[in-house]
């Protein structure tokens, strides 16, 4: 038995991210039954494809069932309402604005089901001014700070490869919900979650937000230890045109044997000289990465490679901790998937992605519908 064996969980979402987190909720033993719209179904079903079949939806919905319901319908809502009176937590990401008008809200669902978590996903929120207003991962970053962090040489900010802020909030929302269940238990009642991508960015630069409080100076790259400012902490090209990189900035015995190592002793005494990251620059134009690779790794903590993301899937660390696993899927055979942290181990993970409204009538007959009321919803376009 899992820790949420019995707790049944309604997912309204239509993002990838959000998708992780009632994954999350699904391997740790919860029922997910994912709403989708009929014909249509979750944006992740439409990335990363291999044949037919999306990759992505392979990876984070497995464990689910999908039930296709239409709820611009009064039929299909009043099945989402039943559902609702039978469920612990509802999970939604769509605009306030849409819950609304499709009478899905909070404030609804609340008089069907004292005890429902409902937890909205959202951008900016429930209330205020930014309130509706849509935004992406990188629009996010941009407001929160995090992205005028993130800088080139000449100042202009990246474009982050990783969905930091979409992936923070599905962990907020995890932790969220978790924690709403534990409370739950105490009073008896159910309470709305209201988490926004632009809050969830913040715990991961709190760092850089006390040490702006605390001295007033907005840290920027290139001038920050932990913004290529040190030369302890810092990224370096190789004679082959890759790169490694150094993470020493709280550790001078580290340190000490890097420079002892590469044979380079001056430099022990300007781990925190700006001036020592350009003689550091030329000494790793010397060699190789496969050469620095047999000279540092193992024998000098806090150095790694900067691996590309198939050889880092192709990792000896990856699959000592089970990160990857092959599960054989019909017309595809074996297909590389994803585990989750501190969740359950690939062994135990055997349940598929199902197909779209794959579980509508199964869904269905749990609430007592027979095949004659099942057969007039399909009638009249409430579900699939």
């Amino acid at each position: 038995m899992r820790p949420l064996s019995r707790v049944r969980v309604l997912d309204l979402t239509n993002m990838p991210p959000w998708s992780y987190a009632t994954l999350l909720l699904a391997e740790l033993g919860a029922e997910v039954i994912k709403i989708e719209q009929p014909g249509v179904g979750d944006t992740t079903r439409k990335l990363a494809i291999r044949g037919d079949v999306s990759i992505l939806h392979l990876i984070v919905n497995r464990g689910k069932k999908s039930i296709a319901i239409n709820l611009k319908s009064k039929a299909g809502r009043d099945i989402f309402y039943r559902l609702c009176q039978v469920s612990d937590i509802v999970i939604i990401g769509f605009n306030p604005s849409t819950t609304r008008r499709l009478g899905i809200d909070y404030e609804s669902i609340r008089k069907l089901n004292e005890r429902i978590i409902y937890c909205s996903i959202s951008a900016f929120g429930y209330g205020g001014k930014y309130s509706g207003l849509s935004a992406h991962d990188i629009n996010i970053m941009a407001l929160t700070g995090a992205l005028g962090m993130m800088k080139q040489e000449n100042g202009r900010p990246i474009v982050p490869g990783v969905l930091l802020a979409d992936f923070a909030t599905a962990l907020t929302a995890v932790l969220g919900i978790l924690s709403a269940l534990l409370e739950r238990q105490v009073s008896g009642r159910g309470k709305q979650l209201d988490i926004t991508m632009f809050e969830s960015v913040f715990p991961f630069i709190s760092l850089f937000i006390a040490e702006y409080l605390a001295s007033g100076k907005v840290p920027r790259g290139g001038e920050h230890v932990l913004m290529g400012g040190l030369p302890c902490y810092n990224v370096y090209e190789t004679k082959d045109g890759r790169y490694i990189t150094l993470g020493m900035p709280l550790e001078p015995h580290i340190w000490e044997k890097f420079c002892k190592t590469v044979g380079r002793e001056d430099l022990i005494e300007k781990q925190y000289d700006s001036k020592a990251t350009e003689e550091l620059r030329q000494l790793f134009r010397t060699k190789s990465l496969e050469e620095w690779v047999e000279i540092l790794y193992s024998k000098v903590e806090c150095f790694a490679p900067v691996l590309e993301l198939d050889e880092a899937l192709k990792s000896e660390l990856v699959a000592e901790r089970d990160i990857v696993f092959s599960k054989d899927y019909p017309n595809l055979g074996p297909v590389t998937i994803l585990s989750t942290p501190s969740c359950i181990r690939s062994e135990e993970i055997t349940a598929h992605a199902p197909e779209l409204g794959e579980h509508t009538e199964e869904v269905l007959r749990m609430l007592g519908m027979g095949n004659e009321e099942i057969t007039a919803l399909k009638r009249e376009g409430a579900i699939m």
